[in-house]
């Protein structure tokens, strides 16, 4: 993982998953659309979208996956305490990214 990729991802998930995200959003959902409604140009949401669908592909332990989201990328958010796996979590964060395409 390159520091670009990892960089993007920190910015992304320490900003907006930081440790207060429930004051900013009801849920992470709402958060993402905080992102999308930030004024990102599309190039810049698939960018992060695919990035975020690579560090996903790259994990194979979803218990592993949500210990670096806070570790390695500064996110609060534990998608296990929705009963949501990490990594389909992620694959659901990409796809919200993808859809502001439409």
């Amino acid at each position: 993982m390159t520091s670009e990729f990892r960089n993007n991802l920190r910015q992304f998930f320490g900003a907006y998953f930081h440790q207060d995200w429930t004051l900013d959003a009801m849920d992470p959902d709402d958060i993402v659309r905080l992102f999308i409604n930030d004024g990102f140009c599309v190039n810049e949401l698939m960018n992060l979208a695919n990035h975020i669908e690579m560090y996903a592909a790259a994990m194979t332990d979803d218990t592993v996956t949500e210990e670096n989201l806070l570790i390695e990328l500064g996110c609060y958010y534990l998608p296990s305490a929705d009963c949501l796996g990490a990594r389909a979590w992620l694959y659901h964060v990409a796809n919200l990214l993808r859809s502001a395409d439409q």
